[in-house]
């Protein structure tokens, strides 16, 4: 081989093995590569939700029924005069609106007509005692005839000769004219009209000089001892609710509320009787609910609203108390008849039993235990198992 061809071959030859020692080390770096441990991805937890909680507390709690009542009269009347005439006087209070006590003068009747008629009678009774008087003479000169005449007569012939058809007579008459006489009394003393109870006047139709006859409607008196209040609630809350069925039961406790009143502001009555008919348009039950001093006229309701006549107001039953059971919202009950509790951090959704409902309670029976935590924040998408956590949790380092 020639000089000048070696160093050309030796050139190849370490061309080759650096080749070679690069295919080496990048199968070696390959082999590290696919050999080597990888860390696997995890995915992150969501962090718990934080939510408020109410505890549930078992107890003893009343079912109130609350409805709707109109306010009525207990106690009504319209008078009219028993006898005719003018009107010559009127009470201070003959007004619509006027309070009158029982035994109030309302008005006079001109009453000269029947003051001559009560001396008229008078003057037939002193008559008819005039002539009973001289019957008795007469029956005494008869009886004495009748004894000197020594016969034993017929009982019917007996009783004519001594005159005791004629004693009938005048005792009758006498009789007669003490009747017509108290008649006139009476007459006389309706003249003048008075109040038969404790009320206010709510309307009147005459006035001074007005003259009326027994037809005549002159004013209309309404009770203020005692209101009704009609009130009208589904029949299926009956069963929570005392009615009495005579005068001597006590019925359930009503409360009374207008929402013009101030707050706390209210009247306090008493289930008196359930009517035996159907409200006919909604077809509820009617109670009668008695409100005793609805005008706040006594010392003890000084200061209290007053209930008027045909106002409409919010009643709340007092209905009968429930034994061990839950008292809730009922904005708590969630999807139906279940409650979300928070129990060790998830939440749980649980079916309840409801045992009443009320327009903002609901008291459960089953499904909620004693010293629960009741989820009360509203969750979108709400699933059994998922992380929840309260404030108060994450400052004493509960999860996050």
């Amino acid at each position: 081989m020639s000089e000048s061809k070696r160093p050309l071959r030796r050139g190849l030859v370490q061309a080759v093995v650096v080749l070679i020692l690069l295919a080496v080390g990048g199968a070696g770096a390959a082999f590290l590569m696919k050999s080597a441990p990888k860390a696997s991805r995890k995915a992150a937890e969501p962090p718990a939700r934080l939510v408020e909680t109410v505890p549930a507390r078992m107890g003893d709690h009343p079912t109130p029924v609350t409805a709707m009542g109109s306010v009525r009269a207990a106690q009504e009347a319209t008078l009219y005069p028993e006898v005719a005439g003018r009107i010559v006087a009127v009470g201070d209070n003959f007004i619509p609106g006027g309070r009158v006590a029982k035994g109030e003068l309302l008005l006079r009747l001109q009453d000269a007509d029947y003051r001559l008629a009560v001396r008229q009678r008078e003057a037939k009774v002193a008559q008819a005692e005039a002539a009973l008087e001289r019957e008795f003479g007469q029956q005494e000169v008869a009886r004495r005839e009748y004894q000197l005449l020594g016969e034993d007569l017929p009982p019917e012939e007996r009783a004519l000769v001594l005159r005791r058809p004629q004693l009938a007579s005048a005792k009758a008459d006498l009789a007669e004219a003490k009747a017509a006489l108290d008649q006139a009394r009476l007459d006389l003393s309706r003249t003048e009209v008075r109040a038969p109870f404790d009320g206010v006047i709510t309307g009147r139709s005459v006035a001074l000089g007005s003259r009326v006859t027994t037809g005549t409607a002159m004013l209309t008196l309404v009770a203020t001892d005692t209101f009704w209040v009609r009130v009208d609630l589904p029949v299926d809350a009956l069963k929570w609710l005392e009615v009495p069925e005579d005068d001597g039961g006590k019925g359930t406790t009503v409360t009374l509320r207008r929402s013009d009143w101030p707050q706390g502001e209210h009247r306090t009555g008493r289930v008196l009787r359930l009517i035996p008919s159907l409200e006919r348009e909604a077809r509820l039950a009617q109670l009668l609910v008695a409100v005793p001093d609805p005008l706040a006229q006594e010392a003890d309701n000084r200061g209290k609203p007053r209930l008027l006549v045909n106002d409409y107001v919010e009643a709340t039953l007092a209905g009968r108390t429930l034994e061990g059971v839950v008292a809730l919202d009922r904005a708590l009950l969630r999807g139906g008849d279940r409650v979300w509790i928070l129990e060790d951090g998830k939440l749980v959704i649980r079916e309840v039993e409801v045992a009443f409902r009320g327009p903002s309670k609901v008291l459960i029976a089953a499904g909620v235990e004693d010293g629960d935590e009741v989820v009360a924040t509203e969750l979108a998408t709400p699933v059994p198992g998922m992380a929840l956590r309260t404030a108060e949790a994450a400052r004493d380092g509960g999860p996050q």
